[in-house]
């Protein structure tokens, strides 16, 4: 058995170790191609990235590294969410700061010993969304020329991480999973400004180089499947994308007039790219991947639901999107069929272990 176990770690090693040195082949044969690529990623990083992203992440976290006092919060926190009052920022700037900034958050939280591994874990399934500028301007205004659609869209995605979030809390009560209040006193309160700012620029900037690294690499990777698959079907090499890399995904669907439905999803998803930016940002700290990829396709379900809700509920015409009558089953036409689909993944959320 132990040998037999060996044998497939040496056969993984023999895996990886190929696909590295074909891929290192392949740049070096086709050097233009991932100049392109690295181009693309670091003007994707100066223009957008950086600017959007580092001064919101430092100032978040110099919110954190200061120990504020968030005792008004923690009845809320506690009974929605089973989780401390120090978290309310977490779980605020996770919904409406954009990916990967509740990953940032919830580590920062842990560094300072204000939550527990179980609770960091627990909080990366819900604090994971775009955030509303990206949505309402580039996929709302930008695409569809309506930020009533991106407002949907926006809406959809933060309702059911909160509902996850919720269920995921009442879940943990059930299972008598308390909030280590002693934790908290272990922390330092009220620490002085020039701390609190270094730390969180350390922190910050060491995030903002791994994940501009992240974009760029992935970008390098986008430019080769182009160059290589120029004649398969336009949606799947698009489907390739969005499952890669956020950004790229939505400005590919983009060019194939696809419905809100596709960039609900490519959103809920958020793109391997984000997922290792957020593996980065954790480190050694206990983070189930398979666990995070399934609250993902449950996000993304939910999401889809309220979509459909909130639809009719703004009266978005066909004529303001492109959405096909394939994509649109008829279980969630409906309030009755949405509140069946909403149930049936409370349950499944209920029923983890």
């Amino acid at each position: 058995m132990i040998k037999k176990t060996h044998a497939i770690y040496i056969l993984k090693d023999i895996f990886i170790f190929f696909i590295i040195l074909t891929f290192a082949l392949v740049i070096i044969i086709l050097p233009q191609i991932s100049y392109n690529g690295v181009i693309n990623g670091l003007k994707i990083s100066v223009e957008t990235l950086i600017p959007s992203l580092f001064p919101f992440m430092i100032l978040s976290s110099f919110i954190v590294y200061l120990n504020l006092n968030y005792k008004i919060f923690e009845k809320i926190t506690k009974f929605i969410f089973n989780l401390p009052s120090s978290s309310t920022i977490a779980i605020i700037l996770g919904l409406i700061g954009g990916y990967p900034m509740g990953a940032k958050l919830i580590k920062d939280l842990f560094n300072q010993k204000l939550i527990t591994e179980k609770q960091a874990e627990r909080m990366i399934l819900f604090c994971f969304n775009s955030g509303p500028a990206f949505t309402l301007n580039i996929v709302g205004y930008n695409i569809f020329k309506s930020r009533k659609i991106g407002i949907a869209i926006f809406l959809s995605q933060t309702l059911a991480s909160l509902i996850i979030g919720i269920v995921l809390g009442w879940r943990s009560k059930l299972y008598k999973t308390k909030i280590e209040e002693k934790i908290q006193s272990k922390s330092e309160k009220n620490k002085n400004l020039s701390y609190a700012l270094i730390k969180s620029c350390e922190t910050s900037s060491i995030v903002m180089i791994n994940l501009c690294a992240l974009v760029v690499i992935f970008n390098v990777i986008n430019s080769f499947i182009k160059y290589f698959t120029p004649c398969i079907n336009k949606n799947l090499t698009t489907s390739i994308f969005s499952i890669l890399e956020v950004t790229q995904g939505i400005l590919e669907s983009s060019k194939n007039n696809l419905g809100i439905e596709h960039y609900s999803i490519i959103l809920g998803w958020g793109g391997l790219c984000v997922h290792m930016q957020v593996k980065s940002i954790f480190g050694k700290l206990k983070f189930s991947y398979l666990k995070f990829i399934i609250f993902r396709l449950i996000n993304i379900a939910l999401s889809f639901i309220f979509l459909c809700l909130l639809i009719k509920i703004f009266k978005i015409n066909d004529k303001t999107y492109f959405v096909k009558e394939i994509f649109m089953p008829k279980l969630s036409s409906n309030i009755c069929g949405s509140t069946v689909l909403i149930f049936s993944c409370l349950y499944f959320l209920m029923s983890l272990n």
